[in-house]
């Protein structure tokens, strides 16, 4: 989908989640999310991919805490089951229920094999299975982006699916997949190329 046809989209109306994609099944936050980002003013810009049951999912850029609020209400009006990987030491009683019920996935920075490791694990349990990683690790401005992402991809022979979160144009930008070829200078350029037009909330921090 073109970024001209974004608005044929009813203001209230939101894309279907791809059947090969995982969900997270709850219709009422669904309704809930798609009509907050509907009154918000925001449009979703491309498709999710559907003949993938599996995919790194890149979002970016990260400048405002604004970043996680706008995700969080997409990834419920999509429905859509997206874990991210977050530190061991964080899932204690009473939140270890809600971390795990938001998709979080604990991971042990001290074990052996790795973060990369551990993430391309998660890989190998899940037939169905997207992990959301923001590059650049931090809402600060940084020269380059992490690169685990990348390799998280490679190892696991699953695509990268970038997403722009566009302050500017108050969009959910969704690039076509990506494949990781070992090129990593050669597909970042493809990478970056998609983020070219997309606007953080802060822009001086993009």
């Amino acid at each position: 989908m073109t970024t001209s046809n974004v608005t044929q989209r009813s203001r209230f109306s939101f894309p279907k989640l791809p059947a090969s994609l995982p969900s997270r099944g709850n219709a009422f936050f669904q309704k809930l999310a798609a009509l907050l980002f509907g009154l918000w003013g925001w449009q979703v810009d491309g498709d999710l991919p559907d003949d993938v049951s599996q995919a790194v999912v890149i979002g970016a850029p990260h400048t405002s805490n604004w970043d996680f609020i706008i995700a969080m209400i997409t990834v419920f009006a999509f429905d859509i089951k997206l874990s991210i990987l977050g530190k061991h030491t964080i899932f204690v009683w009473p939140f270890r229920r809600l971390l795990l019920w938001m998709g979080i996935v604990p991971t042990d920075r001290r074990a052996a094999q790795g973060f990369v490791s551990q993430a391309i694990h998660q890989f190998t349990q899940h037939d169905r299975f997207l992990l959301g990683i923001a590059p650049e690790g931090t809402r600060s401005k940084v020269a380059t982006w992490k690169y685990g992402f990348y390799y998280i991809a490679q190892g696991a022979n699953v695509p990268i699916v970038p997403i722009g979160l566009d302050f500017g144009r108050k969009r959910i930008k969704i690039g076509a997949k990506v494949w990781a070829s070992g090129d990593l200078e050669g597909d970042m350029v493809q990478i970056r190329a998609f983020y070219a037009d997309v606007v953080g909330k802060r822009p001086d921090l993009g």
